[in-house]
C-alpha cells in the first residue's frame, strides 16, 4: 500500500541519516518495524492491515446471540441444529484467545484457521432455515475482519443477506 512505502521509506531515510526523530528508543523500534516488513508481500502486508482478531471474536460472540434469538440450536435431537451448535462452539472456542492482534505472520495463520471453521458454520448455517439478511451481514463482517472480503461477501449471500443490502 503507498501509504505503507512512505512511511518505510521515512524510517529508512532517517536510520540513513542517524538523526532520531524522538530519541534513539523510538528510532529503533521503527528501525525493527522496516526491517520486519522487508520480508513481507504485498499481498500479505494488504491482508494484515485488514485483519482484526479482536474485533472478529466479537462478531463471533454477535454470530452467537443471533442464532440463540431464532432458536437455530433447537433441540438437542434436531441433527441439523446440532451440527450448527458444535461448529458455532468450535468457532467460538478458536476465537475466544485474541485479545489483542498477533503479530503479522501469526495473524495470518490465525485468521486462516479462523476462515476455515467460519466456513464450517456457514455450511451448517445452509443446512438450516435460519438464514437471513442480519445472519449473512454478520458472517460477511466476521471474514471482513479475517482480511477476506470477497469470500465474506459470497459466503453472507448463503447466509441470507439481500444482494440490495444498504450495508453491503
Amino acid at each position: 500500500m503507498p501509504f505503507g512505502r512512505i512511511s518505510l521509506t521515512i524510517i529508512e531515510k532517517e536510520r540513513d541519516l542517524n538523526t532520531p526523530p524522538h530519541g534513539a528508543q523510538s528510532w529503533q523500534r521503527g528501525a525493527r518495524f522496516a526491517l520486519d516488513c522487508r520480508d513481507v508481500s504485498e499481498e500479505d502486508y494488504r491482508r494484515y492491515v485488514r485483519i482484526n482478531l479482536p474485533h472478529a471474536r466479537t462478531i463471533v460472540a454477535r454470530i452467537g446471540r443471533s442464532l440463540e434469538a431464532v432458536g437455530a440450536f433447537g433441540e438437542a435431537g434436531n441433527g441439523g441444529a446440532m451440527a450448527l451448535h458444535d461448529a458455532f462452539q468450535t468457532l467460538e472456542r478458536q476465537a475466544q484467545v485474541f485479545d489483542e492482534d498477533p503479530p503479522q505472520k501469526e495473524a495470518i495463520l490465525a485468521a486462516d484457521a479462523l476462515a476455515a471453521h467460519g466456513r464450517a458454520l456457514v455450511e451448517a448455517i445452509v443446512e438450516t432455515t435460519v438464514q437471513g439478511d442480519r445472519l449473512g451481514q454478520l458472517v460477511r463482517n466476521f471474514f471482513e475482519c479475517l482480511g477476506l472480503l470477497e469470500e465474506g461477501a459470497a459466503l453472507a449471500l448463503r447466509c441470507g443477506e439481500r444482494p440490495d443490502s444498504p450495508l453491503r
